[in-house]
């Protein structure tokens, strides 16, 4: 699976060596601090160790924030030429293969960097918050952090279970199949008793149809209109009702249990491309405030000084 493969090539990148850098960050920054406490001296933002803590805390920020740009300037890759396999990698190609090499790293350090972050940047504030413009910049930070770690998640993780899920069909082949399974059942459906038929045409019309954001994330659907088509049958097979083909019957019921089992894999589906989408809608606007609430933190260091 994608996911097993990705993390010894980013989390371990280089034998560790950026989680080795992060350590050795966090390291440095709490002997200072407990060095500095040796005098009895209250460490904050504004002693010369708080300074030293902030600008090393800004630079990771800054450069943390720098790796959404620099992925998107790697070069897009091209369609290999025909028998490009036998002849030397030409210059263009040297580079790509170098550029992406490059984005791992700044990948690799950005989680490791990340996770140093918050204990770096407690120590630059002595431990010391209040309703105040740091503090608002502090929990910015902590927001861009955990929504990070979540796409991080998401990324090492989803692709494989997506392509679990799928079974080698993308979407558009699982709403493909669903419409032939609609159009059996309601051929099917034709010669049942009309409160049977009603049932089951709504099971082909509105399965799927008005299901909120709670189904997204979750992949559950409450009132499913084909549970409630399943139930249906299910009860009148075992009544062995005079006005049905229970022969009929079993074969929509067979039928209806199929459509549930894709329903379940669109759901599945669905949920998953959400939950991989909506970790931008949450780490960029907090990165994007983050940045502006640092920017104006700096300035009033600066301005009050």
């Amino acid at each position: 699976m994608l996911a097993i493969s990705q993390r010894p090539t980013i989390l371990g990148l280089r034998q560790f060596l950026y989680l080795k850098v992060g350590t050795g960050l966090v390291v440095l920054s709490a002997l200072a601090y407990i060095l500095y406490h040796k005098h009895d001296i209250k460490s904050f933002g504004g002693t010369w160790l708080g300074y030293v803590l902030g600008i090393i805390g800004a630079l990771i920020i800054l450069l943390l924030l720098w790796y959404g740009v620099r992925k998107r300037v790697i070069p897009r890759q091209v369609s290999p030429d025909s028998g490009a396999e036998n002849s030397a990698p030409s210059p263009r190609k040297r580079f790509k293969r170098s550029a992406k090499f490059a984005l791992q790293d700044w990948l690799s350090s950005h989680v490791y960097l990340g996770l140093a972050l918050p204990i770096i940047v407690t120590l630059h504030s002595g431990f010391q918050f209040g309703i105040n413009l740091s503090t608002l910049t502090y929990l910015l930070m902590l927001g861009v952090i955990v929504s990070g770690l979540y796409g991080l998640y998401v990324s090492m993780n989803y692709p494989g279970l997506l392509t679990q899920n799928s079974d080698n069909s993308n979407l558009a082949a699982l709403f493909s199949e669903l419409e032939e399974l609609d159009e059996v059942i309601r051929q099917r459906a034709v010669d049942l008793p009309e409160e049977s038929r009603i049932i089951l045409n709504k099971s082909c019309e509105l399965a799927l149809q008005n299901e909120g954001l709670k189904t997204r994330l979750t992949g559950i659907a409450v009132n499913c209109p084909n549970a409630a088509a399943i139930r249906h049958i299910h009860k009148i097979y075992n009544k062995n009702n005079e006005l049905y083909n229970l022969e009929g019957i079993k074969e929509i019921y067979t039928t209806v249990l199929h459509k549930d089992k894709l329903l379940l894999r669109i759901r599945t589906e669905l949920m998953l491309m959400t939950r991989m989408r909506i970790w931008r809608y949450l780490h960029i606007p907090f990165s994007l405030a983050l940045l502006a609430a640092l920017l104006a933190h700096i300035f009033s260091v600066i301005y009050f000084w």
